[in-house]
Parts: structure tokens; sequence; C-alpha cells
């Protein structure tokens, strides 16, 4: 029977194409999904990323990162009516608040970005942190229920020193398996934020600071995104989007309803996936 080689290399080619549009889609899920979760979804993306397409930490890294533009998508989509009120003076803390947490956040992550990205050539453990941040939780329900008079903050209570905090605590994302909204939500339970507001406002910040990591990751890292066919990364960007979306809604709808489970809940995720991270990676 007669083969043509030219035919066969062309559909080899094909199902490469193919194949690589699904493991993106795959990507896209898992970014669309963790990010709002206390796990890291860049450690998720270069796990995913290193074992099934074979990447290097630094292009896992970089995709990572450059797949934020699509759960910035979704946090829009979501808050689109909190980030019209920004506008009204009503709202002038929240203008304050997302001013100086990115400002914040550039000037400290930035140069952390730089610093990793330029470092990362070797294995990481990419659970502890999502383990810590689990344990926090825990500790920040234990301290809810012992302390009497614990005063519980709501959201237009935060100020310029809270905002400074959250900035830098949301800096420390750039390092791969630190979740954002993890450690910015735990930070702000900490700070007396209700679980509702805590979930709101480390969503909605997320918008600007996921805007500059996308930003700085095609500028640092472009030539290393070259190797992926651009439709095929929007694909992976319109999957996080859509996922997002869903997954916000759900949480904030747990959180305005069930405070205490869902953190229980989220701090027992985080605890179980750290684990994870963590033995798979030996």
């Amino acid at each position: 029977m007669y083969i043509n080689i030219h035919e066969t290399q062309h559909l080899d080619t094909l199902f490469d194409e193919v194949s690589l549009v699904w493991y993106l889609v795959a990507l896209g899920v898992i970014q669309g999904f963790f990010e709002w979760l206390p796990v890291s979804s860049k450690s998720m993306l270069m796990l995913f990323s290193s074992i099934f397409l074979g990447y290097t930490t630094q292009l896992s890294y970089a995709i990572a990162m450059a797949l934020q533009g699509g759960t910035v998508v979704s946090a829009s989509m979501y808050f689109y009516r909190d980030l019209l009120d920004v506008l009204r003076p009503r709202y002038r803390y929240m203008l304050k608040f997302l001013v100086v947490a990115t400002a914040v956040t550039g000037a400290v992550g930035v140069p952390l970005y730089i610093f990793v990205e330029k470092v990362l050539v070797r294995k990481l453990d990419l659970g502890g942190s999502a383990f810590l941040i689990g344990l926090l939780l825990l500790m920040q329900i234990l301290f809810r229920k012992t302390v009497k008079r614990y005063r519980v903050k709501d959201i237009d209570d935060i100020n310029l020193i809270d905002s400074i905090i959250f900035g830098c605590i949301q800096a420390l994302s750039v390092f791969p398996g630190v979740s954002r909204s993890g450690i910015t939500i735990a930070a702000l339970l900490y700070l007396g934020y209700r679980v509702e507001d805590a979930l709101k406002l480390s969503f909605i910040a997320s918008i600007p600071a996921n805007i500059g990591a996308t930003i700085t990751t095609f500028i640092l890292c472009g030539e290393a995104l070259d190797i992926l066919p651009i439709e095929s990364l929007a694909i992976a960007l319109a999957t996080s989007a859509i996922i997002g979306i869903a997954t916000i809604d759900i949480l904030i709808k747990l959180a305005s309803k069930h405070s205490i489970p869902t953190t229980l809940s989220i701090a027992v995720i985080s605890i179980v996936l750290g684990i994870t991270y963590s033995y798979y990676s030996t």
C-alpha cells in the first residue's frame, strides 16, 4: 500500500496542533478555576505544562503569568457594576484602595518577578505555601471563635494602611506556589474583614494586578511565548475567562450565606492540594 510521506507528516503536524489546543484549553480551565482559590494556579499550570507538554520551568512560568489575562476578563465582567461605582464619590474608598494597592504591588512585585524569572531554574516545592495558607485560614477561624470582642470591618472601612499591607502581600504572589487570592484573602480576614468582603476586595484588586502581570510577562518573556500559536493562546485565555466567572459566582454566593463553612472548605482544599503538590513533586 502506497503511503504519501508528506501527507503523513501533515497529519502528524495537524494532530500535534489539535493536541496542543486541547492542552491549552485544559490550562485555561485550571487557571479559571484555581485563580480564585487559595491554591496557586501558577503551580498547577507549571506542573501541567511541564508534565504533559514538556515545557521548561521558565516557559511554564511565563504561560502561567500570561493566562492571568483571562481571569482579568472574568473578574471585570462579574464586578463591572463595582468598577463603575468606583467613579462615584460614595465609593471613593474603593478607588483609593485599588490605586494604593496596585501601586504598592507594582513597586514590590516587578523586581520580585524579574528575580524569580531569572533564577527559576530548579525544581521547587510548589505545595508548601498552599499548605501554609490553609493552616492560616484554619487559625483565622479559631481566632474569630475565641476572641470575644473581635471587631468585624465593613468593606468601606478599608484604609491606607490596610491597602499598603494588601499591596505588599499581593506582590508575593509572583513566587510559584504562592496563591494571590489565598494570601490576600487570608490577610484581609486577619485584618478583620468579613469573608464575603475579603473575597470581593481580593477579586476586584486582581484586575489591575493581573493586567500588570500579563503586560510585564509579554514584555519580559515575549520571545519565550512566541513558540505558542496565537490562536491557541487566545483559546486558553477565553476558557480561563469563562470558567473564572462561574467560579467567582459560586464562591461569592457561598461566602455570603455560609462564611465559616466556606472558609473552612477553602482551607481544607488548600491543605489537601498542598500536600498533593509536595508528594508528586518529590
